[in-house]
């Protein structure tokens, strides 16, 4: 009998992509220069991306993605834009990587240490609550403290499993997270992006050039690295039975 063989997840095809409106950019009086080579033209004076170059540039992301999941690597999945909000958070606990939506926490990575200390916070808190239900604080004790663990959760939730800095960075806005982007660059932390037209794709490790505004153009897009990621993951699992 022979042995099955995972095969590559191939990107979304020319077609997919264009139906979910993935080369839409925004009007051209909001361009940013250093997009053109990845724009082919303008349509109702918005500009029009490439869309093979765009598929091209999903394939090398997805390569790394899957060289970092496939090592255990934590990529770490970034938009605070929030009509991206419940999407991205999906889409990364299917992946079971961390996430950050809603907002940026500055100094996440230029400052992880005291961050660290943070997450340890959480978790000692949460297993605390788990174990004893803080019986031995007084019932104002408790919700004092039960105030400060909803206010952790909310800020630390998706990162609450991190150890220590993610291997890369995944954001699906460049220009609405740029701070982030930052920070991972000062740190050495790889980024990978969706760079729409208005947004500069400097900086950024893995571009992918594509509409960050229409929710089926990224759900498309985080769904395939999503898929790369788990496929990555379980084949790895697979080598250390």
């Amino acid at each position: 009998m022979t042995e099955k063989k995972q095969t590559h997840i191939e990107a979304p095809s020319l077609a997919e992509l264009k139906k979910a409106g993935v080369h839409f950019g925004h009007r051209v009086a909001k361009w940013n220069a250093d997009n053109k080579s990845f724009i082919v033209g303008v349509k109702n004076n918005v500009h029009v991306f490439d869309l093979e170059k765009t598929r091209a540039q999903l394939e090398t992301a997805a390569a790394f993605i899957e060289i970092v999941a496939g090592q255990g690597g934590k990529i770490l999945f970034v938009s605070t834009k929030l009509p991206l909000e419940e999407l991205i958070k999906k889409q990364a606990e299917t992946a079971g990587m961390p996430f950050v939506v809603g907002r940026w926490l500055g100094g996440f990575l230029t400052n992880f240490s005291a961050m660290k200390k943070r997450i340890e916070h959480l978790r000692a808190l949460e297993a605390e609550k788990q174990e004893t239900g803080f019986k031995k604080y007084t019932k104002q004790e408790r919700a004092k403290i039960n105030l400060q663990l909803g206010k952790l959760q909310q800020r630390f939730g998706g990162v609450s499993e991190l150890k220590q800095k993610p291997e890369a960075l995944l954001v699906f806005d460049a220009r609405q997270d740029q701070l982030a982007i930052k920070e991972a660059n000062i740190t050495g932390v790889p980024v990978i992006a969706i760079v729409d037209t208005n947004a500069s794709p400097r900086h950024i490790n893995y571009v992918i050039s594509a509409n960050d505004d229409a929710v089926a153009a990224v759900e498309l897009i985080a769904g395939f690295l999503t898929a790369v990621m788990l496929q990555a993951k379980n084949k790895l699992g697979e080598s250390n039975k």
